[in-house]
C-alpha cells in the first residue's frame, strides 16, 4: 500500500472504501478527516478514533500508578545489579535497582572471595539471593550466600575449590530483603 490515501484526503472524492479507512489508520498524517468522512471513522456514539487512542493511554497511566502503588506495598526491598571481575581487582558492579537508602560496597577479599556489605540492610532468615547464572562455564562456578545483616559472601572459581579470580563477567544479581 503506498503512503498516498485515495478517498480519504480528497474531499472531491466522495465514496470512503475500506482502503481508505485502512490507509488513513496506517498513516494518519496523510489525511485530513473532513465533516464528510468523520462520521466513517466514529468508533461508538461520538467516540473518535483519537478519542479511543486518549482513553487508552489514559488507562495505561492510571495503571501504571496502580502498579507503582502495588510495589510500594511489597514486604521486600530489591536490589539488582550486574558484577564483574578482573584479575585482582575489586569487583565492580552497575545497580540498576537499588529500594533501600545504602550504597553497595563491593570488595576482594582474597582470590575468588568477595563481600557486598550494606550495612544493616539483609535481614537474618529474610535475605534471598539469587545469581542469575551460577554455571560460567568450563567447571567455573560462582555462589552468593548471607553471611550477616552487612555482608553477602561472593565466590568464584572452579567447581571443586572455589579460589580464582576474573571469573564473573556480566553476572546478574538480585537480592530481595523481607521485612
Amino acid at each position: 500500500m503506498s503512503n498516498e490515501c485515495n478517498g480519504c484526503g480528497d474531499p472531491s472524492i466522495p465514496t470512503v472504501n475500506n482502503e481508505a479507512k485502512e490507509c488513513c489508520e496506517l498513516y494518519p498524517a496523510n489525511c485530513v478527516v473532513t465533516s464528510e468522512y468523520q462520521s466513517y471513522f466514529k468508533i461508538g456514539v461520538g467516540k473518535t478514533l483519537t478519542y479511543v487512542i486518549n482513553t487508552i493511554a489514559k488507562f495505561v497511566k492510571k495503571n501504571q500508578i496502580r502498579i507503582d502503588v502495588l510495589e510500594s506495598l511489597r514486604d521486600y526491598k530489591i536490589v539488582e545489579g550486574i558484577l564483574d571481575q578482573e584479575a585482582s581487582d575489586d569487583p565492580t558492579g552497575v545497580f540498576v535497582k537499588n529500594e533501600t537508602t545504602v550504597t553497595p560496597v563491593l570488595v576482594r577479599v582474597n582470590p575468588g572471595k568477595y563481600t557486598l556489605t550494606m550495612i544493616g540492610v539483609f535481614t537474618a532468615g529474610k535475605t534471598f539471593i539469587d545469581i542469575k547464572e551460577f554455571n560460567i562455564g568450563w567447571g567455573e562456578k560462582v555462589k552468593a550466600y548471607w553471611v550477616d545483616v552487612n555482608t553477602i559472601a561472593i565466590e568464584s572459581g572452579s567447581s571443586t575449590d572455589f579460589i580464582d579470580d576474573d571469573v564473573i563477567t556480566s553476572m546478574p544479581i538480585e537480592i530481595k530483603i523481607y521485612d
